[in-house]
């Protein structure tokens, strides 16, 4: 039933008129296909192995346990990851849409979280065993994890959003503006950090098909942005982007997170070449973990009605 707003609306006008939100019966009938979710004949599993510190650098691997697992197709580090060719230090100065790195290109590390390794195996729970396996020595160094602590060292960035526009927006003359002004505000405001928590996860499933000129990266992927995903991997594995193709029927929900094209929808397509077999990567979601706590009292809606309910906190994936 449309909704009565009391205005006048035009017949034939769309503003007002009730419409079919088209993906949504299949939504919330569960008919609606997501990335993780086609059915690919031959696929691999790849589950990503996360630093445990939060600065400093890789020193070495001990991969034995993890390779001894049964079914497992391959370990990539950083000692064996293929070199990408617009993954160097020029890749920044490149316009247009790129991957975020890191991509197993190097062996530092700049944040705790940050992917150093992936598993990859014939079933999901194999490649989860062998990346829980994977050890790792590093060199740690001291992380700035404040950001007030750093802005005494903070400078514009040279080559802001890839130079297509510079890093301010500046319009008229504000210092003469707030020196005339006969009432000046003048504060600083601060956000906390929040998580963008959409109920499909990250996940990629890449295919390689063909060779040489022939050669064709078909990628399903949860992304807000197809032909950015699709120019962006062409970018960076050195295609056309006629030899890239993304797919993404259905976004359950992004809000912005699934607007660039993240490292695990590279090393998705990296691992499905060094395997040579279609690959699936869900990147890790956050730990979950509440608190509910509920009165007892002989009235149920008293009970009902309190209720106290603490989410853990969350971190991107």
């Amino acid at each position: 039933m449309p909704l009565d707003t009391g205005l006048l609306i035009t017949p034939g006008r769309v503003v007002g008129q009730p419409i079919d939100r088209r993906d949504g019966r299949l939504k919330v009938t569960g008919r609606a296909r997501y990335a993780a979710e086609f059915d690919i004949d031959n696929l691999a599993h790849a589950v990503l192995v996360q630093s445990t510190i939060a600065s400093g650098e890789i020193i070495g691997f001990n991969l034995a346990d993890a390779q001894a697992v049964p079914g497992v197709l391959t370990i990539m580090t950083p000692d064996n990851a293929p070199r990408l060719p617009q993954a160097g230090s020029g890749q920044s100065g490149t316009a247009g849409p790129l991957v975020a790195k890191p991509l197993l290109q190097d062996k530092l590390v700049y944040y705790n979280g940050q992917h150093i390794a992936l598993a990859v195996a014939d079933t999901l729970e194999r490649a989860q065993q062998a990346a829980a396996l994977v050890r790792v020595q590093y060199r740690e160094a001291e992380a700035q994890i404040r950001m007030q602590d750093a802005l005494g060292s903070a400078y514009p960035p040279k080559n802001f959003r890839n130079g297509a526009r510079p890093p301010d927006s500046r319009r008229g003359d504000p210092e003469a503006a707030l020196a005339s002004a006969p009432v000046k505000i003048d504060a600083t405001y601060t956000t906390p950090v929040e998580h963008h928590n959409p109920m499909e996860p990250h996940a990629t499933i890449a295919l390689w098909e063909g060779d040489g000129d022939n050669k064709r990266l078909t990628v399903y992927s949860a992304t807000q942005g197809i032909s950015n995903t699709r120019d962006a991997l062409a970018k960076l594995f050195g295609l056309k982007p006629e030899q890239v193709r993304a797919i993404c029927p259905f976004v359950g929900g992004g809000f912005g997170c699934k607007g660039n094209t993240w490292p695990h929808v590279a090393l998705a397509a990296v691992a499905a070449s060094v395997v040579g077999r279609p690959v699936k990567l869900r990147a890790r979601p956050p730990a979950d973990v509440h608190l509910q706590r509920l009165p007892a009292a002989d009235d149920p809606a008293l009970a009902a009605g309190c209720r106290q309910r603490r989410p853990s906190p969350r971190a991107d994936p």
